[in-house]
């Protein structure tokens, strides 16, 4: 059996992932279900990729890549938001600019893949957390695991790392080294 078309999604929310307007060449041929070129926005984030899923006899499979040539990390925010009620706190307050790119290759049961991002002119309750990189990895289906990171910026050398187990509570560490007190206390009265 084959099938072609075309599938157009507003407002459209994948396992609480909110993932806002999508759009794809659909296809299925034998197993395989192939969105071959997504297009898609999340406020004012653009992204584009590629997924197919297999439908074997010992479970589904998942091929995925997304990549976001010049986003905004509030958009992610809200992607993710629908998660946990801890991620959604962060709505409306951790803003910045994020370019970057996902890979998921692995059987849809223990989901495994990693997201790569690069920050930058970070900010969080208006405090200057700056620019760097940051890796997230899809740990067996079990955990979102935050490699070691670091962004640099107004506030001092912040760094943080963790996992997050989907059958329990947020656990990551977090610290500012050298950092602005100014910055901490009252960014808006920062000087040159």
């Amino acid at each position: 059996i084959a099938i072609d078309g075309q599938v157009a999604l507003r407002d459209f929310v994948l396992a609480d992932y909110a993932l806002g307007v999508v759009q794809s060449p659909l296809s299925f041929r034998g197993e395989t279900l192939g969105f071959d070129a997504i297009l898609g926005q999340k406020g004012k984030t653009q992204f584009n990729g590629r997924t197919a899923l297999t439908f074997k006899k010992e479970g589904l499979q998942v091929l995925s890549d997304v990549a976001i040539a010049r986003g905004r990390t509030e958009d992610l925010v809200d992607v993710l938001a629908g998660l946990d009620p801890n991620l959604a706190s962060f709505q409306g307050l951790l803003f910045g600019d994020v370019e970057g790119e996902g890979h998921i290759e692995s059987p849809a049961a223990s989901l495994t893949g990693t997201i790569s991002l690069r920050l930058k002119d970070t900010r969080y309750y208006q405090r200057g957390l700056g620019a760097g990189a940051a890796t997230l990895r899809f740990d067996k289906g079990e955990a979102l695991v935050l490699e070691p990171m670091r962004l640099v910026g107004p506030l001092g050398t912040t760094t943080a790392r963790g996992r997050w187990n989907w059958s329990g509570p947020l656990d990551f560490n977090f610290a500012i080294e050298g950092g602005s007190l100014l910055e901490a206390v009252n960014p808006e009265r920062r000087g040159p």
